[in-house]
């Protein structure tokens, strides 16, 4: 096992503008934010072996204020090619430039302040070895499943890409190892356990770990 922490080194530059009337009193001013963060990521091997090609791949979402959506500010992957039992590092991701505005609008009754513009809003952090998956670490259940939505994006692209997905029909998915995910739950299952709904997906077991699924406790796939 891997034993991580996560720490997020954040600046921030504000610059101020003041608008006024023609009778010259104050009628709005703005607060111009330019924020850069970038992550910290000390991890230790607590595995009790050596590990080797440790990858490490991370997210850093912003938040569209006026909107309220999510998307990515930086993104990467960092690589450790042998990590040592008890070995500790700490890796440094790239820096995530985001700008937003606050405008205090005095002419306006009610809400007077408005917002624009992007704004960190958090992290998703993947290990993996040679063997697969290890853990992870986020910042909120919600970004979590941003990324594994964009996971499901891209999957769905790289499948209709494939001139094989023409013939195999919607879900070309290999038969071998397959295992079943429904719309709502967060864990895959055996074609015959009793959680298997309809309108349940077949997803191969490696697939299924990428995207953030656990093994059902019930028929232990």
């Amino acid at each position: 096992m891997l034993r991580t922490n996560v720490k997020v080194e954040s600046s921030r530059d504000k610059e101020s503008k003041y608008r006024y009337s023609a009778w010259g009193n104050l009628s709005s001013s703005d607060r111009l934010y330019t924020q850069k963060v970038r992550l910290a990521l000390t991890i230790t091997n607590a595995s009790g072996k050596d590990l080797s090609d440790l990858s490490v791949e991370y997210r850093v979402y912003s938040r569209d204020l006026a909107r309220d959506t999510y998307s990515v500010a930086a993104r990467g992957e960092l690589r450790i090619p042998r990590m040592a039992t008890g070995e500790t590092r700490t890796l440094f991701t790239d820096h995530a430039t985001s700008e937003y505005r606050l405008r205090w609008n005095s002419l306006v009754r009610g809400d007077r302040l408005s917002r624009s513009g992007q704004r960190y809003a958090g992290y998703v952090v993947f290990y993996r070895d040679a063997s697969g998956p290890i853990c992870r670490d986020v910042s909120s259940q919600e970004l979590y499943s941003e990324y594994a939505r964009e996971l499901r994006e891209r999957q769905k692209t790289e499948v209709a890409a494939t001139p094989a997905s023409k013939k195999a029909g919607p879900l070309p998915y290999s038969t071998g190892n397959d295992v079943y995910v429904t719309e709502t739950g967060r864990k895959f299952h055996r074609k015959d356990c009793r959680f298997v709904k309809k309108g349940a997906r077949p997803l191969s077991h490696e697939e299924a770990l990428k995207l953030g699924y656990t093994p059902c406790l019930i028929c232990k796939p």
